[in-house]
């Protein structure tokens, strides 16, 4: 993906329709958005078109020493494309032991440092959101108790994988909290309403053991954070980056609709959305919510393999079962079975983590501590969303002229496809007599 106008095409022979061969440093640019594109005016009509057919490969190759700004685009970007949980900051083991004034961030970014609980939770909580938690675990109900009873209202959020705890989290303000513990049986205790505040850094932890402990919560230090850039006119120092983004995400929603997307937007929320810095967290919990629902889709899938898996595995034993859920203690299938659906998890997570899908992207969002690194890490994320559609689309064109041109769709041009010859009507026999 690329913010740079296409270069103009150079004389000479160009290659048109399928791609035989791509130069070096090919990094598949596609034509400019029209905030950006410098050139033919006609063009921009047109800005979800590849560039494909108007590139001199050729004369491209000639000089592969040459400047090319695309190099740069690809330098750039490769550092926001990170896969799972690469490059997220966890607090680290010091936070259990150090100081305060050790683990101090930079003075420009801190509004205050607090004393508060903090609720490890799998998931990430964008600013300005409203969010409901059920409460049931004892330690828990006794930490809301707490708030309650000091006045305070207000609790940090950090992810936690595996037992770490991200270095970076969020406020969250009760707003409003039911006790539902007589109509649940007491299998919940409270239903509480919550608006996501500021972000928050974990500088120290102060009772590491009551992680593992089912009795106490934990009670950390927090800096609640600012961004370096609040007191800058953001909105028109990148006002480019901005108007990019935007059009990025108008198009990604048009060309949904033009493949069909199971899961799109309404084409409607496109006049809605806007990153400047009053929008920005709401377009990225738009966006957010837009992955969740793309990820719930890649967990039916697996779901359905792993049961397809497990249904064969039965019958091979002779014991054929039917469409009613059972349970399976995965411990008592054959190591291959076992393979196989471990085989199956693992290809979950990577095409997951391909689309930048999961929690893992938006907590890098969390992380930085300026308006310009978020808004050029969530362009990066919807651009790269749009390249993937984009490709698709491309590939659907290219199988589609193949097709018209009777060549098989498996790839092989000597294959041609056979024409069905009309069967001749039968005659009856009338018409033999006459």
């Amino acid at each position: 993906p690329s913010m740079f106008p296409l270069r103009r095409q150079p004389s000479g022979q160009t290659s048109h329709g399928i791609i035989t061969h791509r130069p070096r440093n090919f990094i598949g640019a596609r034509t400019p958005l029209k905030s950006f594109y410098k050139g033919n005016t006609e063009n921009s009509k047109q800005p979800t078109r590849t560039a494909v057919a108007s590139l001199d490969w050729d004369a491209m190759d000639e000089d592969d020493d040459a400047y090319d700004p695309y190099d740069d685009v690809q330098n750039e970007n490769r550092k926001f494309h990170k896969i799972g949980d690469e490059g997220i900051l966890w607090a680290p083991e010091s936070a259990k032991t150090a100081t305060e004034s050790e683990m101090l961030s930079q003075p420009s970014t801190v509004k205050e440092i607090v004393r508060m609980p903090l609720f490890p939770l799998n998931g990430v909580y964008i600013p300005g959101n409203t969010e409901v938690l059920n409460i049931y675990e004892l330690k828990y109900r006794k930490m809301y108790n707490d708030i309650l009873h000091n006045g305070s209202k207000r609790f940090a959020v950090a992810m936690i994988n595996n037992g770490r705890i991200t270095e970076y989290g969020t406020v969250l303000h009760i707003d409003n909290i039911q006790d539902v513990a007589e109509q649940t049986n007491d299998q919940i205790k409270y239903r509480v309403t919550h608006t996501v505040g500021d972000r928050c850094r974990v500088i120290r932890i102060l009772n590491a053991d009551a992680l593992e402990d089912n009795e106490k919560y934990l009670q950390v230090e927090v800096e609640v954070l600012q961004d370096k850039d609040y007191n800058e006119d953001v909105d028109i120092v990148h006002k480019d980056m901005i108007t990019y983004t935007n059009e990025c995400f108008a198009i990604f929603v048009e060309l949904q609709g033009r493949l069909n997307e199971t899961v799109r937007f309404n084409p409607g929320v496109v006049n809605e959305f806007n990153v400047d810095r009053e929008g920005l967290w709401k377009a990225i919990s738009l966006w957010k919510a837009y992955m969740t629902q793309i990820t719930m889709q890649e967990e039916k899938k697996l779901q359905a393999n792993i049961a397809s898996i497990v249904k064969r595995h039965f019958v091979r034993q002779g014991r054929p079962i039917g469409n009613e859920a059972m349970r399976v203690n995965f411990d008592d299938l054959p190591p291959a079975v076992q393979h196989r659906l471990n085989v199956e998890t693992r290809r979950f997570q990577r095409d997951v983590d391909s689309l930048l899908a999961g929690p893992y992207p938006f907590q890098r969002l969390v992380e930085h501590n300026s308006y310009a690194e978020r808004l050029q890490l969530f362009r990066y994320q919807i651009q790269y969303a749009l390249d993937r559609l984009s490709t698709i689309e491309d590939l659907k064109i290219v199988l589609r002229a193949r097709h018209m041109r009777g060549v098989d769709p498996r790839g092989d041009p000597r294959v041609r496809k056979r024409k069905r010859r009309r069967k001749k009507p039968k005659e009856d026999d009338d018409d033999k007599d006459r």
